[in-house]
């Protein structure tokens, strides 16, 4: 998979198939998206390509937004190239470009990249007042001769498959809905570090992963079960007696 950190350092890609979006969670409907993308390109010959941005959007719009991350940037990543994309473009997103009008933004894209089709989230919007969507994007689409396809509503078990949800349930504390939603266990990864004076382990994490509440869970290290303590923001997992170094730690269930 080939990896832009900046709109500027793409060369020309010919024939993509292209999403954007946050994809913040890579849960089962951004799965589905990012799937159909790499479909279509293969079945014409062409490039699939994700455009997500750094920060989420809403962190420039709104200066009171500080919203936790579900996936890391190096999970997103990992994922996207498990599933088998060619191309993730990663950019900032600035105040010029929250400015910019749905035209305006794939004129910009236009520049770099020759879009054959663009595949929507359901219900996504972009652009100032949000005015891209499946509708406006369609008839820019017949004028630009490039084709776009909406995904249809995601659900699972009757529930709607999106990252609200999967935010939700963990500030609720229930793991099972959000692996569910997921179509994996949710993760963190923690540094230990081996403290003389208490002769414990100290756990550390990335401040910005989302934690589910206060309390008890059943996680998997290694595929070894422990019971790990939330006790915002701290950290600590019964009878894990280890050398320091880095663990995925695997949220298995609610204790």
């Amino acid at each position: 998979m080939n990896i832009y950190n900046s709109l500027d350092s793409v060369p020309q890609i010919e024939k993509a198939v292209l999403a954007l979006g946050a994809f913040d969670g890579m849960h089962l409907a951004h799965r589905h998206l990012v799937e159909k993308v790499c479909q279509n390109a293969r079945e014409n010959n062409g490039n699939s390509v994700i455009i997500s941005f750094l920060a989420h959007p809403k962190k420039i719009i709104s200066e009171d937004f500080n919203q936790g991350v579900l996936t890391t940037q190096s999970e997103k990543t990992d994922i996207l190239a498990e599933i088998g994309l060619d191309n993730l473009i990663i950019t900032d997103f600035t105040t010029e470009i929250s400015a910019m009008t749905y035209i305006d933004f794939i004129d910009f894209l236009q520049k770099k990249i020759d879009i054959q089709k663009i595949i929507l989230g359901y219900n996504h919007h972009f652009g100032k007042n949000r005015e891209g969507c499946y509708a406006t994007l369609s008839e820019l689409g017949k004028q630009r001769r490039f084709e776009v396809e909406e995904i249809e509503k995601q659900t699972i078990h009757g529930l709607d498959i999106s990252s609200s949800s999967i935010r939700s349930a963990l500030k609720c504390g229930d793991i099972e809905t959000a692996n569910k939603l997921l179509g994996y266990r949710y993760a963190i990864n923690i540094q230990t570090l081996y403290e003389k004076n208490t002769q414990q382990n100290e756990f550390f994490f990335n401040q910005n992963k989302i934690l589910p509440k206060n309390g008890r869970y059943t996680v998997k290290i290694d595929e070894c079960n422990f019971v790990l303590t939330v006790n915002y923001p701290h950290l600590s997992i019964d009878a894990m007696n280890r050398e320091t170094g880095s663990y995925k730690v695997e949220f298995v269930s609610s204790s």
